[in-house]
């Protein structure tokens, strides 16, 4: 009795420990790619500045 209530506990702190670990890598990714779409947006910006100025000459 005591062998299996020790087993579903290791089990279940495996479970959690895996899960906090994708939810982990979820939100570092969910991170990344903000910033890379947010530096993408400003670069697209810069260039749509630099021709309104090129434009304008």
């Amino acid at each position: 009795m005591m062998f299996l209530l020790f087993k579903v506990i290791l089990l279940n702190t495996f479970v959690f420990g895996l899960l906090k670990y994708a939810m982990s890598i979820l939100v570092f990714f969910l991170i990344f790619a903000g910033a890379n779409t947010l530096l993408e947006k400003a670069k697209e910006n810069r260039e749509l500045k630099n021709e309104l100025l090129i434009n304008k000459h």
